[in-house]
């Protein structure tokens, strides 16, 4: 038995009372403290502080005042009093209380420094030390993930699951009492929750590596913004894009850390996912780091969650791909547009010859009757039928390679149709049969008449590698009025008056995670080298700019229809064709001529003059320049845009409008590259007559400009 526990004897009756008393007051009152301390932290609300040389054991730290410890001490000193006027069985009891109150409060301490604890060995070692301080015990055991036997106490976890025991042997070889069984459950609670607690802690910082090792390891650049615009956290990925510091990006001003981003395309898209609430996919331009960012916005209640990734070398690489497919789409055209030009220049140069042998027979004298005259004329016209065809297959070769000046104007899809028909005959295989069907009363669109022709031959060509083996390859065009059950069974966006042109093979057709991915830029399932134009891509961009839609439909082995949607537009104000002989509108006007090539400024010079004109002809800017300084004074300057001598026909008319005012200005091309045009157009106010042009063409424009 302990000392403690011994009852109080007569003898020693006489030393438990005055002074002897007083002497031991501080113990309880330091006994009765630590109850209430023990009391109030149960309660969550812990009031005083006790000092170390008042408990036994690691110190306590509670918040509190001086108040509350003397109002305890207080309490302490009646408890006291009546404590002197109780008997010897009360005492022992009241002792006893205070004992176990004290196991109490010692049990809170133990409570404290296990849950300070964050290894699960050290907190089974320091509980067995721990447990030996609370009971009278020779051993203290905790033990983990052993089943639990008679009389042992099991640690139990929040939710009850079983985590081990605890096995006790006392000093004495006796029983635990009551009150010792329920101070041990109590103590493998306080166990479980340290072993719990630490449990969790290390699942919290195993949760925290693994997500720094994800961040570190994703490639793409992720960062957060509030509503006001200032990043809040970000990877690194995210500061080696763009190029600076993670610490100089936390909270800086996302607008002010790139500047002229708002201005552009990203940033009025980031705005528009945040202050939509939708997420964004796009690829935007990001002028700082002069690079293209493929982003993706996640908006949220506290702002935008943005990942990006640098694709200029992707962009760039597609760019590429885009001039080569083109070569090789216009390689495909090749043998055919060398077909039907040799024949063009069989029809010209056979006529000529022949209108030079009858020239001949004239100046030698024989007589010629009114039917040679009359077919004289029909020689002459049917090389201008050909010569014709020949500028207009060169103007969509041109067309085709981005090279034509061009913009959009109301088309008439039907004559657009009719006009490319010979060219796809010859382009197509021998093994693939083309039919076009288009109706008489086919409505009129405002488009790019070059990109259209440019979309609907690469349309036919993709289709025709689908059909390796042969096949049917079917054009057709037809008016439709597009309601809202219309747009919602085909998927179209917008109603109304609508032109649908579909390009139909009897191919191999795609499944559906392919046509998934049919628009997505240079997506192929061919093999390498296999290239296929401009590509369904630019096909799309093409026609939504034009503001229609393309819609794909395919299964494998049923082949596959592409189906353009346009929207139908008025058609123009019937003009009147410039007569090609009398009629024609000349003038006596000054014309100063500017071109290089000797038979095309002869050949010009003779129609200027033949249709009234006062011309003087040179063949280069430098040339055009001295004739001014001399003292010509024309009204009009009809340059070529190509030229030798440095100067540009850009350039020539800048300087003699600059020394002649009111000069107007014609140019004539044949290909003008990237002189005259501004992103791929003319600019307002610039006139092109392109090469070759007939006499009334030459007439009417030069008219045109002097009457301006």
């Amino acid at each position: 038995m302990d000392a403690r526990d011994a009852p109080v004897l007569p003898e020693t009756r006489k030393h438990i009372s005055g002074r002897s008393i007083q002497g031991r007051l501080p113990d309880y009152v330091r006994v009765v403290a630590t109850l209430l301390l023990f009391a109030a932290g149960i309660a969550g609300q812990p009031a005083v502080a006790v000092p170390r040389s008042q408990v036994e054991g690691p110190a306590v730290g509670w918040p509190g005042s001086t108040e509350s410890l003397v109002l305890l001490a207080g309490v302490a000193a009646v408890l006291g009093g009546g404590w002197l006027r109780t008997s010897r069985r009360s005492r022992r009891r009241l002792v006893a209380e205070l004992r176990h109150i004290d196991r109490q409060a010692r049990l809170l301490t133990a409570w404290e420094q296990l849950s300070r604890l964050r290894d699960p060995g050290e907190i089974i070692a320091r509980a067995g030390a721990i447990g030996r301080t609370l009971l009278p015990c020779a051993r203290v055991e905790v033990t983990l993930d052993v089943p639990a036997v008679p009389d042992e106490i099991v640690l139990r976890g929040a939710g009850g699951a079983r985590l081990g025991r605890i096995s006790v042997t006392r000093a004495d070889g006796a029983e635990p009492t009551g009150q010792e069984t329920v101070l041990l459950e109590q103590f493998a609670g306080a166990v479980a929750a340290a072993l719990e607690g630490a449990a969790l802690l290390a699942d919290a910082k195993r949760a925290e590596a693994e997500h720094a090792l994800i961040e570190a390891s994703v490639p793409d650049g992720i960062f957060v913004v509030d509503r006001n615009w200032r990043v809040r956290s970000a990877n690194a990925a995210a500061a080696s894009c763009l190029h600076c510091q993670r610490a100089d990006m936390l909270g800086a001003d996302l607008w002010t850390l790139l500047p002229g981003l708002r201005e552009g395309d990203i940033g009025e898209r980031l705005e528009a996912a945040c202050g939509q609430g939708r997420d964004a996919a796009f690829t935007g331009f990001c002028p700082r780091l002069n690079a293209w960012f493929e982003v993706r916005a996640s908006p949220f209640a506290g702002g935008l969650i943005v990942s990006f990734r640098d694709v200029t070398i992707q962009w760039e690489t597609e760019e590429r791909l885009r001039h080569v497919q083109k070569l090789e789409a216009i390689g495909q055209l090749t043998g055919g547009v060398a077909h039907d030009v040799n024949n063009l220049l069989t029809v010209v140069l056979g006529n000529l010859e022949l209108l030079a042998m009858r020239a001949e027979d004239r100046l030698a004298g024989i007589a010629e009757s009114e039917a040679d005259g009359r077919f004289d004329v029909t020689l002459a016209e049917a090389g201008v039928r050909a010569g014709d065809s020949a500028s207009q297959l060169m103007h969509r070769l041109l067309a085709f390679s981005r090279r034509q000046p061009v913009a959009p104007q109301v088309v008439a899809v039907g004559d657009l149709l009719r006009s490319l028909q010979p060219l796809m005959r010859r382009t197509m295989s021998e093994q693939v049969s083309l039919r076009m069907h288009w109706p008489a009363g086919l409505w009129h669109t405002l488009v790019d008449q070059a990109e259209l022709e440019s979309a609907i031959l690469n349309l036919s060509l993709n289709a025709q590698d689908a059909m390796p083996g042969g096949g049917t390859l079917t054009i057709e065009a037809s008016n439709v009025v597009v309601d809202r059950v219309y747009a919602a069974g085909v998927g179209l966006d917008r109603t109304g008056d609508t032109i649908m042109i579909s390009v139909a093979d009897t191919g191999t057709g795609m499944p559906k995670e392919v046509m998934a991915r049919a628009f997505e830029p240079f997506f192929t399932t061919k093999a390498p080298g296999k290239g296929t134009g401009l590509g369904l891509s630019m096909v799309c961009g093409f026609v939504r700019q034009s503001g229609g839609q393309v819609l794909i439909d395919s299964e494998p082995g049923q082949g596959t229809v592409v189906r353009i949607y346009l929207p139908r537009a008025l058609p123009p104000a019937p003009v009147v064709p410039a007569l090609a002989r009398a009629g024609v509108a000349g003038g006596s006007e000054s014309i100063l001529l500017v071109e290089d090539n000797d038979l095309v400024r002869a050949h010009t010079e003779t129609m200027l003059r033949g249709l009234g004109y006062q011309v003087a002809a040179v063949s280069d800017g430098p040339a055009a320049l001295r004739g001014l300084a001399e003292g010509l004074h024309p009204d009009l300057l009809l340059t070529d845009v190509i030229l030798p001598g440095g100067m540009t026909g850009r350039d020539v008319a800048e300087a003699a409008q600059g020394r002649v005012a009111g000069l107007r200005v014609l140019f004539i091309s044949g290909y003008s590259g990237d002189v005259l045009m501004e992103n791929g157009r003319l600019p307002p106010g610039v006139d092109l007559l392109a090469k070759p042009f007939r006499r009334s063409d030459l007439a009417a424009r030069v008219r045109a400009q002097l009457d301006a």
